[in-house]
């Protein structure tokens, strides 16, 4: 099925750079409820890039060589009373079919080679999240925020996500992140992909922030934006096992271990940790002459039984620091290693009204040498009162349940801090 003549020509209009981030919302709040990791509708998951175009039961969404019979454009064309339309509703819940505009942004998508970056994550939003119009005015709108205030990039692999909340006179906080309007002083330094900033070549800029009559500036410096920066056992691998969850007390970090493998907690003894992964088991926890078969990668991803269950996919950003810390000989950090200092967690208060509503967390590490570090993905996060706010604990998004309040804690390396929530 062909798309109508106006969404096509819509369609073009949109640019030729179109990327996950594009389309991100549509997926979240109309695909991703019902094809996700615990619920894969049809086979199909649509939150990670190799799940979706690996397809599901009736093959890959994306038909490259013939864009406008892609799966998934057939589906959301169909009449809205049809077995195989695309958002389903049901007697339980109501969904909205895709508006012309967002048809056409899927078909734009596609066309342009259905780009996604691999370190992009989905996760189900409701449609309550959907953008503002970031021109129009608001009354009601006392300020906005961002975080962090003031970004460095160092090294080619750096990168720092910006959040921006919007508190209304009556001091309710919302998530207005997607909706802000974002433009770069000087794109020729940096990109921006969603919210998040990447280095192109060294230099400052700032980042022009503007959403319903308010505005912020960020400024941004990039160094080294050229220079590589070895992937690290101290900086990298254990904040992974931290992130994943290896090194809890429930799994590998209990006094006990687990499975006969045992790491000290939270990474607290980096160099015990370094033993116990590289030195027990040789050559097959750690196998330096086929990376991809070592038990570190082949348990976390489900191929091999693990006791723990599968902790991430292959194209995961975690999946890919341990194999190149593997392949690059595993060694241990030089002595003269930057360690973390601090963290800041952001933002430290913060006020919602009523349920669903979404604030993520930002955390910052600073590093002995001065430079610092958006660990926000690295992080692992708790809450003191799931009941009113819980806390995702591998993204740091939180979600207002009932009345109440909450301690929202992340832990990074050594150190934890926190942010309190009220509903």
């Amino acid at each position: 099925m062909k798309l109508p003549t106006s969404l096509f020509v819509t369609a073009l209009t949109l640019g030729a750079s179109a990327s996950i981030t594009n389309v991100r919302d549509i997926f979240e709040h109309s695909c991703v409820e019902c094809h996700n990791e615990k619920k894969d509708k049809g086979g199909l998951r649509m939150d990670l890039k190799a799940n979706f175009f690996e397809g599901g039961d009736s093959g890959s969404p994306v038909d490259f060589k013939t864009p406008d019979q892609s799966e998934l454009l057939r589906r959301v064309l169909l009449a809205h009373d049809d077995d195989e339309f695309m958002p389903p509703s049901s007697k339980k819940k109501e969904r909205k079919p895709l508006t012309q505009e967002e048809i056409a942004r899927l078909k734009n998508w596609i066309v342009n080679g259905a780009k996604w970056d691999e370190k992009i994550t989905l996760q189900h939003r409701e449609r309550s999240t959907t953008k503002e119009d970031y021109s129009k005015p608001d009354p009601d709108l006392a300020s906005i925020a961002v975080y962090p205030t003031s970004i460095t990039l160092e090294t080619k692999r750096d990168f720092h996500r910006l959040i921006i909340l919007a508190t209304d006179k009556n001091a309710v906080t919302r998530n207005v992140t997607s909706s802000v309007k974002f433009a770069i002083a000087d794109p020729s330094l940096t990109r921006i992909e969603g919210s998040t900033l990447f280095p192109i070549k060294d230099g400052a800029t700032t980042v022009n922030i503007s959403f319903r009559g308010k505005a912020l500036t960020v400024p941004v410096v990039i160094k080294n934006a050229v220079k590589d920066r070895r992937v690290s056992f101290q900086q990298d691998v254990v904040p992974v096992f931290t992130a994943a969850g290896c090194n809890t007390g429930a799994c590998h970090g209990s006094a006990r271990g687990q499975d006969g493998f045992m790491i000290s907690l939270f990474g607290y003894d980096p160099k015990g940790d370094y033993q116990r992964v590289t030195r027990e088991f040789a050559g097959r926890r750690i196998n330096l002459a086929l990376p991809e078969e070592s038990l570190l990668l082949t348990k976390t991803i489900g191929t091999v039984p693990h006791t723990g269950g599968k902790l991430f996919e292959k194209d995961s950003p975690f999946y890919s620091t341990l194999l190149e810390w593997i392949k690059d000989g595993a060694t241990y950090d030089p002595a003269e290693i930057a360690l973390p200092v601090k963290i800041e967690v952001e933002p430290k208060e913060f006020l919602l009204e009523g349920s669903g509503k979404d604030i993520p967390l930002t955390v910052k590490a600073t590093y002995s040498d001065g430079t610092d570090r958006d660990v926000s993905t690295l992080s692992n996060y708790t809450s003191s009162n799931d009941n009113s706010i819980s806390v995702d604990a591998s993204s740091g998004v939180t979600s207002s349940k009932t009345q109440g309040e909450a301690f929202l804690m992340a832990r990074f390396h050594t150190f934890t801090e926190g942010s309190m929530a009220i509903v």
